[in-house]
């Protein structure tokens, strides 16, 4: 570990850690703001808008009070496409670093450099850099959750230790209260943390972690249950679909090996591999790496860990949830080509650096999504009264509208339309919200005259509450808007999106 400490400070290590750094901030920005915000991500402004404590205490939704906290304190209530993106943009930087940092308190630098090169130009990782959601900043939590825990487990300067451990049981909590899915991660993260204080020889001692344990456990429970109250509404996952084993195998094997992702046989071949990888490299552990592969093994694993939770609990695996995986991947890769493949290391590490920008230039730094930007230019030249189905998606239509032109109708579960008009205000998420509680506009079908209709998986509930409205009418045109093609079965925020315009009947 002393070698290690010393090459890292090398004036090369860190010129060329700067450089992977720019490029992975580079090919983060280059297209931060050319899709439109998915609804997800323009709900991200409504959840923003609730008070802290409502956040921290109330199931006001299923990912936790982190992520729309930063958003509240560092975006506001009123931003473009890229300001909302930033937080993450943000996180997705910082997490190179952290992982070069990560990788060499066990290896050599030059394979630290080569694990936050994978990182800095992995296509799945710049995309959610590139996303108003919370799994940016959760994959820096776990990254240094990582760093925390191994650099404590081999800090023989108590004092030293103790500050990684605060930091340790800092980010856990972070993580907890990030997304639902950190769980698993921190559970095994502590579990770790307990068998590296009763090692023979080891420089933590059991008091130590028991500390950290208490912490994360007490604090932790704040967000198990608004877990609890969330989930107790058993329709709220009922949206998700579950992949099959062979298809969440591709998606998983797809995003760790991207140049694989267009070969599903290919691509599922790539976890079985990892798992053989792993076991190897266990077998050729010293003592020392103990903490380090355990905490590897767990990350890997956590995909299996959702899978047994969709199916005995609730449905929770899908493509970005799969996704935080992948810095563990790319640790993988460098330290089995370091202790493996001694005499081949640099064969092997340009041959993972090279495979990774070949799925970069083949998938691009950002998925496709749904032209929300597209589509209000279309609504502009239709000049009718714009009715959204479902209402849910309604918010992604408003940010990608002018703020002039801000003026929308939707149905709820009553069937009665309800304006949303934020033309006065930029804000627009206040008048989604008002609605949403509960104002509805009875007397609107007299009102709706010229009607443009703008489904997009619409439910069959308000689908009947159309069809009674549209009777009568004469239909105009219609405009279909294909969704984006995308090799992910389970992406978020692609949708095909029907507009229909219907005049009235004249008398």
């Amino acid at each position: 570990m002393d070698d290690h400490v010393r090459t890292n400070k090398t004036p090369w290590a860190l010129l060329a850690l700067i450089g992977i750094v720019i490029v992975g901030a580079a090919l983060r920005w280059m297209n931060i703001g050319r899709e439109a915000l998915w609804v997800d991500e323009a709900l991200t402004f409504i959840v923003a808008r609730h008070e802290i404590s409502r956040l921290f205490l109330e199931p006001i939704d299923p990912s936790g009070p982190i992520y729309y906290v930063a958003h509240k304190l560092l975006v506001g209530e009123v931003a473009s496409a890229v300001e909302a993106r930033m937080v993450s943009f943000v996180a997705g930087v910082a997490l190179i670093p952290v992982v070069y940092a990560l990788a060499c308190q066990v290896m050599a630098v030059r394979s630290g450099l080569v694990a936050a090169a994978m990182v800095a130009i992995s296509p799945v990782l710049i995309d959610y850099s590139q996303e108003a959601r919370a799994y940016s900043l959760l994959l820096l939590f776990f990254a240094l959750i990582g760093l925390s825990l191994v650099a404590a487990d081999r800090c023989a300067d108590p004092h030293r230790r103790r500050w990684w451990l605060a930091g340790l049981a800092a980010v856990s909590t972070l993580a907890l209260f990030t997304h639902l899915i950190a769980f698993p991660f921190v559970g095994l993260a502590m579990l770790w943390l307990r068998l590296g204080a009763d090692r023979e020889g080891a420089k933590l001692t059991p008091e130590e972690a028991w500390a950290v344990w208490i912490a994360v456990g007490v604090l932790g429970l704040v967000e198990v249950r608004r877990l609890f109250l969330y989930a107790s509404d058993a329709n709220e996952f009922g949206w998700l679909r579950e992949p099959a084993v062979y298809e969440a195998l591709t998606l998983l094997g797809g995003q760790w090996l991207p140049a694989a992702a267009s070969v599903p046989w290919l691509a599922a071949f790539v976890v079985p591999a990892v798992a053989i990888l792993m076991v190897l490299c266990w077998r050729q552990q010293i003592a020392r790496d103990r903490v380090f592969l355990l905490l590897l093994a767990g990350w890997l694993a956590q995909p299996l860990v959702l899978w047994l939770v969709s199916i005995t609990l609730q449905p929770v695996l899908m493509s970005r949830t799969l996704m935080p995986t992948w810095p563990a991947f790319a640790l993988l890769l460098a330290f089995a080509s370091e202790r493996l493949l001694r005499r081949h290391a640099h064969i092997v590490r340009l041959a993972a650096v090279v495979l990774t920008a070949t799925g970069l230039a083949i998938s691009g730094t950002t998925r496709p999504k749904t032209d929300w930007n597209g589509i209000a230019q279309l609504l502009r030249s239709l000049n009718g009264e714009v009715l959204v189905c479902p209402f849910w998606r309604a918010p992604a239509l408003l940010q990608a509208m002018e703020p002039e032109h801000r003026r929308i109708w939707v149905l709820y579960n009553s069937g009665a339309p309800a304006l949303l008009d934020a033309r006065s205000d930029g804000d627009w998420t206040a008048e989604f919200l008002f609605n949403a509680n509960g104002r509805k506009d009875r007397d609107a079908q007299d009102r709706l005259k010229h009607l443009v209709l703008v489904r997009a998986d619409c439910p069959e509930q308000e689908q009947v509450h159309l069809d009674q409205m549209i009777a009568g009418r004469v239909p105009a045109r219609t405009v279909r808007i294909n969704a984006p093609p995308s090799r992910d079965p389970l992406s978020p925020g692609v949708v095909d999106v029907v507009i229909e315009e219907y005049l009235p009947v004249e008398d």
